[in-house]
């Protein structure tokens, strides 16, 4: 419910927020683009389920005057309740005029803030000058700042000169794919490639080299084609160079120039007859016992193992791949490889649950234009979007066809689950404010009964795309959990 405020209603919000709670917002994000929605979550330990909150979301960062009795023309209240665990989420499209935006919640002193709202079409306009090379180099980065909050980007990790450069060079080198809806993920790439670089740079062992490396193989877009298929020897080599590279190499000045040494020092490695008696261990990295799947349709075998590549190093997914497998919810390729490490996509993982949980599939016309009613996938995205599973990545888009994030995957599951309430207080991960603000439950609904974890540094990475092995996990887990 949206109100503007009035002298009376913001006289009543001066007095519920006498007794005052510890700060109560989490987020406040624009979670669409094309709707101008805002999504403001947050919690209290006061809170008790189904108790009333408003929202307060006004351009002024304190709600005093003459004897509380006011009328501010750019404010606004909104109301939403609570769930058992003292939690709430409200979505609400905005708008309002530009400007500078505060949010209160019932019984909250400070302002959380603030959300710097500018209307779509002048976002736009920046975005299309940016892309047409008419905002100045120098420019770009203050510019986008100024931006951030209404195009949905978190540019909070630049911190530095160094960091905002190769943002912009990032953005520069996009321009003829960026739109206004997709600058958010080239935002997000960079700052992971950042993390990636920053911490390749502290590794000290070789062990520690691979360790990082495969921990970002399905976040960023790093060549591994040949990395993966050298001996461990080899890959201690290689890894032995990385560890050497100053601070300041050209390796570290974008990914592709990461991807073009990489494959000169496996090159290099091969020369010298890849030897080594190395020190490491040339290990795969953490691995998780947790989410992603994938449906390219495959043929059967019938060895114990089931697919030849699923080695000791999957054997933490070997008893979920080999059941979903006997369900017919998955198969391999023609060559009986399940390909474990595989990024799985939108519409795969859709069809995945669709056969593993047993939700019928449906024919209602969809409004998405990259989604015909030819396409093999339809009827089970359709049916997912008629049950409240799936919603599109903006109002015209699905994303048929776009690998599949953790987080996402988590929130299909959780609402395959119907939303189960669990209390994920305690559930925390180094990344936690990587994660969305509308997975978070679903992401604590998950690993609180069991269903996915965490890699063994404690982070979530919800951004990383899911592989086939993780996706047969989570949704074998998920079976297991539902049938109890």
């Amino acid at each position: 419910m949206k109100t503007k405020i009035i002298g009376a209603l913001l006289f009543i919000f001066s007095i519920l927020t006498t007794y005052v709670y510890a700060n109560p917002v989490d987020s406040v994000e624009l979670t669409d683009f094309d709707t101008s929605t805002v999504t403001v979550s947050g919690s209290a330990e006061e809170y008790s389920a189904g108790k009333e909150i408003f929202i307060l979301f006004t351009s002024l960062d304190t709600p005093e005057g003459n004897n509380g009795m006011y009328s501010y023309e750019d404010s606004y209240i909104y109301q939403t309740t609570a769930d058992e665990n003292g939690k709430y989420q409200l979505s609400f499209s905005f708008d309002g005029k530009k400007g500078e935006y505060y949010t209160y919640v019932t019984n909250m002193q400070k302002a959380y803030g603030p959300f710097k709202f500018i209307p779509k079409d002048e976002v736009i306009a920046f975005v299309d000058s940016m892309t047409k090379g008419n905002i100045p180099e120098n420019r770009i980065f203050e510019e986008l700042k100024e931006y951030s909050n209404s195009l949905g980007c978190n540019v909070e990790y630049f911190t530095d000169s160094k960091s905002q450069d190769y943002l912009v060079r990032k953005l520069i080198s996009k321009r003829n794919t960026i739109t206004a809806q997709t600058i958010k993920n080239f935002v997000n790439e960079a700052g992971q490639e950042l993390r990636f670089f920053d911490e390749l740079k502290k590794t000290s062992t070789v062990a520690a080299v691979n360790t990082v490396i495969q921990k970002y193989k399905t976040v960023i877009a790093i060549d591994l084609s040949e990395y993966d298929t050298i001996s461990t020897s080899r890959k201690n080599n290689v890894c032995r160079l990385l560890m050497n590279k100053s601070d300041n190499d050209a390796i570290y000045g974008s990914i592709e120039n990461f991807n073009s040494e990489l494959s000169a020092m496996i090159k290099s490695s091969t020369e010298q007859g890849g030897g080594g008696n190395s020190g490491g261990t040339g290990g795969s990295g953490p691995r998780l016992p947790d989410t992603s799947l994938r449906n390219d349709e495959v043929s059967n075998s019938n060895n114990e193992n089931i697919f030849s590549d699923i080695t000791d190093e999957f054997a933490w997914a070997r008893d979920a791949i080999s059941a979903l497998y006997r369900d017919k919810v998955i198969s391999g390729n023609e060559h009986g490889k399940f390909e474990p490490e595989k990024n799985v996509t939108r519409a795969q993982f859709i069809k995945m649950m669709a056969l593993a949980f047993g939700f019928d599939s449906s024919e209602i016309k969809l409004a998405f234009n990259d989604v015909s009613a030819n396409d093999w996938f339809y009827p089970y995205v359709a049916g997912a979007y008629a049950k409240g599973i799936v919603t599109g990545i903006s109002k015209e888009q699905f994303g048929a066809n776009d690998n599949i994030t953790r987080q996402d995957m988590a929130v299909m599951v959780y609402r395959a689950m119907n939303s189960p309430k669990v209390n994920s207080d305690k559930i925390m991960f180094n990344d936690y404010t990587d994660i969305s603000s509308y997975a978070k439950d679903a992401v604590g609904c998950m690993v609180s009964t069991g269903i996915i974890n965490g890699f063994e540094n404690n982070e979530f990475l919800p951004n990383s795309f899911a592989t086939r092995a993780q996706a047969a996990k989570i949704i074998y887990k998920a079976k297991g959990v539902m049938a109890q």
